[in-house]
């Protein structure tokens, strides 16, 4: 009798069918995908699923993709979730836009394998890091505060 595995779950945002269509080509032995081609079932995946990665298309006409980033990373069940958006803006101040908004890597919108490969990779590490150190924090002790130099010196006259 074969084992089952349970797969991670990657919620894949983008109209383009072309992305939704390579996307699964290259990630449907790694997860269980699921798909919103609209804002209201990207919130509705998000609500209903427990998520271990996103993948969202900027070039999302329905809205905004780095508002609708903004919105999805506080209701995401985890803070380890790696957000990727797929992007040809990569300038500063987007880039610093976008991570704002809760996106925690990019992807190039001239797909590649090993681009996303790479990506998912890094993802699943960063991931896998936030989820030790938030369970090893609360049991690190808090030091004491130091008294400050300005304290130390007005003590001395």
């Amino acid at each position: 009798m074969r084992e089952k595995v349970l797969l991670p779950t990657l919620l894949i945002i983008a109209e383009d069918p072309s992305i939704r269509a390579f996307l699964k080509k290259h990630l449907d032995a790694e997860f269980f995908i699921l798909y919103a081609e609209t804002k209201a079932r990207a919130f509705e995946a998000v609500n209903t699923s427990v998520l271990d990665f996103v993948i969202v298309d900027a070039k999302f006409e329905d809205c905004d993709a780095l508002k609708l980033c903004g919105e999805l990373r506080p209701r995401l069940v985890s803070a380890a979730t790696p957000v990727l958006l797929i992007t040809g803006r990569l300038n500063k101040l987007y880039r610093d836009k976008a991570l704002d908004s809760g996106v925690t890597d990019f992807l190039s919108d001239h797909l590649e394998l090993e681009e996303l490969e790479t990506r998912i990779a890094t993802g699943r590490k960063a991931a896998e890091v936030r989820r030790k150190t938030s369970t090893l924090a609360p049991k690190l002790p808090t030091p004491k505060p130091k008294s400050s130099l300005k304290n130390r010196v007005t003590k001395r006259k």
